[in-house]
């Protein structure tokens, strides 16, 4: 997070040159344009990998943010600490960050606050609403790792918000640091009280705390990072070591500057070249930040110390050229404003379009240049009032119009999107005529009631206004699967099939799902014939014992985003559920899972294959998917932004298991039909939703679709064992 002082070092060192004789000097602004034109880099990469998720390891960012931040803080603390009132040094430095950070910050909050009422819907606007008051009051990070560990609470929309999670570290960081400099400061002038306390004992001994802590730091972000790796992605102590790690720096400064000249450029250049590399090959799922953060924060700290040299002027003009260290002067605003564009404009605009990126891009660089100008330097310094380079015309009628035009011209100009394909609407048109002639010639089964609705709703160009549940209204978890306790697919509960089991007790025949989270619409549809009394379940019990979040993988391994915990608990509900089916030998098991990539494949297959030779194994494909609703339904999008095309990746994992299952006795059961009509599959049907996250049957479109439910597992036979 690009938070640290602006005004830095008050050497010449990698400062701006004095304007040419005879040119009115201004006052030295003190800025380190090595620093800069880090911060330039920085906020750069993290703008890429939001926007394009490219660089992949561009997050790495806010990892140089919080060496920079470190570094540049400490130094002001060591300046001060023991030469004020214990009052004035916290109030000083509290005044300094809150004029640096509130301003900008509650702003950015506010205006991304009232965008999301006005483009987002349902839960998702409130959600915004809420991450607010986290990021406002700086606990974000706990707020968010809150979140993230949630399964459920994944799926209801990215936060535009989410970024403030590193400007909640560092305000949490400089709560503790602060007292310890003093404390520290303090204790020293007391034992060195007869000869007076020496720069150098205070730095040094200030400076071994910040290793100290910093290890520490790093041995815990290890250890988080393995146990809980969504925790230590956002805590405060697991990322202090980075930020401890420029507080050392700063404190060990003057032996950096007994470092030979000519070895300022060189330290320089190898400190981008690390970074450069750590922003391509660090990993964005195992290992972050401990121990992968490392380079990011290695390679900070030589491009800071380079500058520290002597009195060489470091001449790397990839960090001191003119854009990088404009770039590097409104970095804190671009990265307050790039977040909520990226997130606001993906709803407005097609992910993958030029025009988007555009929008993005010139909308964060206008933005940022005005809230730099007109609210972050005004704040920061309450006597020159308004930055004196505003009185350029520029500013003040340029710059609004440019950003304007940035932010609408490319939604204005962007093509409009072709209505549907010529082979899409004869596909519609022989499915609408399919439909017309069985209910002329009396069938009015279920099914064609749903593939009726379906077409309605494939066709419908704005949103029911009847929609129940409405998009949004309920917890994730609740809509999805009401009828069983939470315990039963949760990872970290224990295997209780007898919570988990609709149907009789003394029913002749048995059946079990096994699998993931989709598990459980199918739960709830057998729990509705069964409440409904059809006569085709007459006969079974059903019993519920899949997994959210875990492929049914006997390889913990392959079950990626949980912690250590959670992988454990994947495979002892895995081992247990295999046990049961062991022990109760049912006639019948049904296992579906999200076949997101082809290497879960093998392992459905092989063990539908060693389950077959005891019960009948039916593979159920999970339903198609459709746009996330908590994402594509906003109070500017229609049901088209929702609607999908049945994936061409989904086809292919329903012609493999179609090839290799029927090798054992197996079958495939395809759902898509419940979900999508020629090819087309809607957000709703009729006034229900069909989804709660692009994946997940709501309960409600469950209940809807029983009856061609049924009757699509009568006409495949999947309850017959003749």
């Amino acid at each position: 997070m690009p938070t640290g002082e602006h005004r830095t070092e008050t050497s010449r060192v990698g400062t701006r040159p004095a304007p040419a004789t005879g040119t009115p000097a201004k006052k030295p602004s003190g800025k380190r344009l090595d620093i800069q034109g880090l911060r330039a880099i920085a906020v750069g990469v993290v703008v890429l990998n939001h926007l394009l998720d490219w660089p992949h390891g561009g997050f790495v960012g806010v990892d140089v943010f919080f060496v920079i931040s470190g570094y540049l803080i400490t130094g002001r603390l060591l300046r001060t600490a023991g030469t004020k009132s214990v009052g004035q040094y916290f109030y000083t430095f509290y005044k300094l960050r809150a004029r640096r950070i509130l301003p900008a910050g509650l702003l950015v909050i506010g205006l991304t606050i009232v965008a999301a009422q006005l483009v987002f819907g349902g839960v998702r606007a409130h959600n915004v609403l809420v991450d607010g008051g986290w990021a406002a009051i700086f606990l974000a990070n706990w707020h968010f790792a809150s979140a993230g560990t949630n399964y459920f609470e994944a799926g209801d929309g990215e936060s535009p918000l989410q970024h403030y999670w590193s400007l909640s570290v560092e305000e949490q960081f400089y709560v503790v640091w602060p007292v310890l400099v003093l404390l520290a400061v303090i204790l020293l002038q007391r034992r060195f009280a007869a000869h007076g306390l020496s720069d150098r004992t205070r730095d040094l001994t200030v400076g071994a705390m910040a290793v100290v802590l910093s290890l520490a730091g790093f041995a815990y972000s290890l250890h988080q990072t393995a146990a809980e790796p969504t925790a230590a992605y956002f805590s405060t102590l697991s990322r202090s070591w980075e930020l401890g790690a420029g507080a050392a720096l700063a404190c060990f400064l003057p032996h950096v500057r007994k470092i030979p000249r000519g070895w300022a450029e060189v330290l320089s250049v190898a400190g981008v070249a690390i970074i450069a590399v750590a922003v391509f090959i660090t990993p964005s799922t195992n290992g972050f930040p401990g121990p992968w953060a490392a380079p990011a924060v290695l390679g900070s700290a030589l491009v800071i110390a380079a500058g520290s040299i002597g009195t060489a002027h470091v001449r790397n003009v990839l960090l001191t050229n003119r854009a990088s260290t404009f770039l590097g002067d409104i970095s804190y605003s671009v990265y307050l404003v790039h977040f909520p564009l990226v997130v606001i404009m993906g709803v407005l605009l097609p992910q993958d379009d030029l025009f988007r990126w555009l929008a993005v891009l010139g909308g964060t660089v206008g933005l940022s240049t005005l809230i730099f100008y007109f609210v972050e330097e005004p704040f920061r310094d309450f006597r020159t009032g308004i930055h004196p380079d505003l009185r350029n015309k520029f500013f003040y009628g340029a710059a609004p119009v440019l950003m304007a035009m940035c932010l609408t011209v490319p939604i204005l100009v962007r093509p409009i999107p072709p209505g549907v394909d010529s082979k899409t609407f004869l596909a519609l048109g022989e499915a609408q005529a399919e439909v017309d002639r069985k209910l002329a010639n009396g069938d009015d089964s279920s099914t064609v009631q749903l593939q009726s609705a379906l077409l309605d709703s494939v066709q419908a160009t704005s949103w029911p206004n009847d929609l129940d549940p409405a998009i949004g209204d309920a917890p994730r978890a609740d809509r999805i699967a009401p009828v069983f306790p939470s315990s039963c697919n949760e990872v970290d509960e224990a295997l209780t099939p007898e919570q988990c089991t609709s149907g009789a007790d003394d029913a002749e025949h048995s059946a079990v799902l096994i699998g993931d989270s989709i598990t459980m619409w199918l739960a709830t549809a057998f729990e509705d014939l069964h409440a409904s009394g059809d006569p085709l379940v007459d006969d079974w019990q059903v019993t519920d014992l899949g997994t959210s979040g875990c492929s049914f993988s006997s390889n913990v391994s392959q079950v990626r985003g949980f912690s250590r915990a959670d992988r454990a608990g994947c495979q002892s509900r895995v081992s247990d559920a295999l046990d049961y089916i062991e022990q109760t030998q049912p006639d019948l098991v049904l296992m579906t899972i999200n076949l997101r990539k082809d290497k879960r494949i093998p392992f459905v297959t092989s063990t539908l294959k060693a389950l077959s030779a005891d019960s009948k194994v039916v593979f159920v494909m999970p339903p198609p998917m459709t746009g996330n609703p908590a994402e594509c339904y906003t109070s500017l999008s229609e049901p088209a932004d929702c609607a999908t095309t049945v994936q061409k990746d989904w086809k292919k994992y329903r012609a493999k298991m179609r090839d290799e299952l029927p090798e054992f006795g197996g079958t495939v059961l395809d759902t898509k039909d419940l979900f999508c009509i020629a090819e087309q599959c809607p957000a709703f049907v009729a006034t229900t939703p069909t989804k709660a996250d692009g994946l997940h049957p709501l309960a409600s479109y469950v209940d809807y679709m029983q009856g061609a439910f049924s009757e699509l597992i009568d006409k495949r036979g999947t309850l017959d064992l003749s």
